[in-house]
Parts: C-alpha cells; sequence; structure tokens
C-alpha cells in the first residue's frame, strides 16, 4: 500500500480526496494516512471526513512516512515553498491548482523537481470529467471552430489570487480543448464580474466569464453550427484525478509535460496583466 500525505485543509479538496481512497476505497492501493491544516480545526475536520489517521504539526513531519503527496493550498503563491522540501527529499507530489501564480515560478519549480529527479504533476478537475469527452465529440461535429465561450464561478478580487483562484479551472479546460499554442490575452472588469478574450494564434478565440453563477458552462460556434452545454460533475467529481495522480506516483511518469502544465498558467498571467495595464497582453509561455 502506498502512503499519501496532505499538505492544506482549508478547503474541501483535502478530505474529498481522502475520501476516495479512505472511505469509498476507489483507488486500490492507496491511503491517505496523515494531513497538515493551516490550522488545528481544519486539520481536525478534514481528518474526520476523509478518515485520515494521522495529524502533523509540520508539513515536513510526514518526510519518511508518505509515498507520495498532495499539496492543496486555496492560494497558489504557497505552493512552492511547500512542494519543494517532499521534491527534495524525493516525494512524488501532485499539486492542487494552479501550481503558482506566474510561469517564472512555475519553470523554477520544475526545474527543480528535475534537478531532483522525481515528479510532479498539477490539474483541475474539470477537463477530466465524463461530460468533457462528450463536448469533444460535439466539437468535431462543428467543423473549423471560429469562437468559444467558457463560463464559470469567479472572482477576480479574490483573497486567495484573485483570477487565478478559480480561473485554472476555464483556463485548463480551454487548453485541455483547444491546445496550447496561445497568442494574447485582454481583460475586461467589470463590478461583479470578469471577462477575458484568449486569441490563439490559429485564430480561434475563446472568451472567459467569470460572475456569481453556481456552475461552469461551454458554448462554441462553428462553420457547420453551434453548441452549447453545461458542465455536468461526475458523481465522485474527485475520482478521476485521483486515479491520474495515482498512475503517475506508481509509475513515475507524469501525465502532462511542462508546456501542458504551464500554459494555464500563462494565460491566467496575461489576463492579470491586462487588468493592470488596460490594454492586450501577449501570452508568454
Amino acid at each position: 500500500m502506498m502512503k499519501m500525505g496532505i499538505v492544506g485543509a482549508e478547503n474541501s479538496h483535502s478530505w474529498s480526496m481522502a475520501a476516495e481512497m479512505n472511505v469509498a476505497r476507489k483507488v486500490p492501493g492507496f491511503r491517505v494516512t496523515h494531513i497538515w491544516g493551516e490550522t488545528d480545526e481544519f486539520a481536525r475536520i478534514a481528518a474526520e471526513r476523509g478518515k485520515i489517521p494521522n495529524i502533523v504539526k509540520r508539513p515536513q513531519d510526514m518526510i519518511g512516512k508518505v509515498d507520495c503527496v498532495m499539496i492543496d493550498h486555496r492560494n497558489g503563491n504557497h505552493h512552492v515553498a511547500a512542494a519543494k522540501p517532499f521534491l527534495k527529499a524525493r516525494v512524488p507530489v501532485f499539486v492542487d491548482k494552479p501550481i503558482t501564480l506566474s510561469v517564472a515560478e512555475g519553470k523554477r519549480l520544475l526545474a527543480y523537481r528535475k534537478a531532483c529527479r522525481t515528479v510532479l504533476t498539477t490539474m483541475s478537475s474539470v477537463p477530466h470529467q465524463a461530460c468533457i469527452r462528450a463536448f469533444r465529440k460535439e466539437l468535431a461535429k462543428l467543423g473549423d471552430i471560429q469562437t468559444v465561450h467558457l463560463a464559470g464561478p469567479g472572482d477576480a478580487n479574490s483573497p486567495y489570487g484573485g483570477i487565478f483562484f478559480y480561473g485554472i479551472h476555464q483556463a485548463d479546460l480551454m487548453c485541455e480543448l483547444f491546445g496550447t499554442d496561445l497568442r494574447d490575452a485582454t481583460a475586461i472588469k467589470q463590478e461583479g464580474r470578469f471577462n477575458g478574450i484568449v486569441r490563439y494564434r490559429s485564430g480561434l478565440t475563446v472568451t472567459i466569464n467569470m460572475a456569481a453563477v453556481n456552475g461552469f458552462s461551454i458554448a462554441a460556434v462553428g462553420s457547420k453550427g453551434g453548441f452549447y452545454a453545461p458542465v455536468v460533475f461526475d458523481k465522485q467529481m474527485g475520482l478521476p484525478v485521483a486515479r491520474i495522480i495515482t498512475r503517475m506516483f506508481r509509475s513515475g511518469r507524469e501525465p502532462y509535460n511542462q508546456a501542458r502544465m504551464l500554459a494555464p498558467i500563462a494565460i491566467l498571467e496575461a489576463l492579470d496583466r491586462s487588468i493592470r495595464s488596460g490594454r492586450t497582453a501577449p501570452v508568454k509561455q
């Protein structure tokens, strides 16, 4: 049995991941055995809900006791510092989205993981829901896709990293469906909502909308018609990610290359620069 630790307990991802392994037993050969929380209360709640037997006082206390780790802070700005001690100890790492809040920092982290000779991955759960496979089939019927609109919850003023906090879901879905050959991004920030316009080098335009809504959706128009659908989450929405990361932990093979892991960050970083400058910003990868 492989033992997984979790660093961070301030959101539901910590205990929901643990529940897949410890309660539902949907990932054979894995158990979450240790957790560290930003507060004692966060750690206690996550441990109770995920049936995690050990709460540690310091994240590094897990080293030598776990075989792999999940880094799960709400604010991606804390992820590098949290991940590096485990990478140094050659513990494989899953960084819950977003990996970082800048491409440069992400590159440094991935260079560090290479130097440490271990593996790391990151992802949103949205692109891995079963409905996304159906979306691909519908998009294939549209011919030359000209424009796409993604919508979902988010707050450009979030204290947990602004547009990075929830925008990562839409940016990751965009890269999963349409690739990473990105050109530039323009942000339009209004009271209570945020819109982003992202252009691909192919000419495809993808718009992002973040507002106080309850779910995600996609709409697309192509040369042969149009398509709209809400994102319907799987009953066990975290299970696809759990299966992907545990395959990496077992095999030592990362599911994504560096360009794919950092492209969503490049999109959000360009949009963030556009918010600040009021101008279109290049997507720097």
